[in-house]
């Protein structure tokens, strides 16, 4: 229940986070999945964040270079999704949704609507299981509206919605109802 309750870089670096899912997690202070502070680089690309917990947001930015690309934080039960207090985090193709504490507020307020940062509903093809697959509508998918310059954002790739086609004849289909 302290800081950063997934994980927590201090002092170190440089760091990589890539095609990661966090999920549930709760922290008492700051930074529910993510806390990184005094860290040369952190880049975190094509994550999944969802569901976590802490008045100091989903991710706390403290470094002197932090990236986001690519990657989702969704439905952040308490706080912020990204806090820092120092060097503005800088991102690209990020969809940030349904946060408790808000979306592209405070000092990354300006990056929302450029550079392919979204905010709108993900579509995960079930997040309450655990499914965090996209939906074949979702603005995540790659290159979709409306980010068209943006391949895959998130961790999964498209995984449900629509319906399968199959070729048949008339023939068939009366074969099928008994006609």
């Amino acid at each position: 229940m302290g800081d950063g309750g997934a994980l927590r870089f201090v002092i170190s670096g440089p760091n990589l986070v890539e095609r990661c899912t966090f999920k549930s997690n709760i922290a008492g202070s700051w930074a529910a999945a993510l806390y990184s502070e005094k860290v040369s680089d952190t880049t975190v690309r094509n994550c999944t964040f969802w569901g976590n917990s802490s008045p100091g947001g989903t991710i706390y930015a403290g470094n002197l270079r932090f990236v986001i690309e690519n990657s989702i934080i969704a439905h952040g039960l308490q706080g912020p999704a990204i806090l820092n207090f120092h060097e503005v985090p800088m991102l690209s193709c990020c969809d940030l949704f349904g946060n408790a504490g808000g979306d592209w507020v405070g000092t990354i307020a300006d990056q929302f609507g450029i550079n392919g940062n979204i905010q709108a509903d993900p579509m995960f093809c079930d997040a309450e299981q655990g499914d965090f697959e996209l939906n074949q509508d979702s603005p995540c998918a790659p290159f979709s509206a409306p980010n068209p310059q943006c391949d895959l954002l998130g961790a999964w790739p498209v995984g449900c919605g629509g319906t399968p086609v199959q070729t048949t004849t008339w023939g068939r289909v009366k074969a099928i109802y008994g006609e």
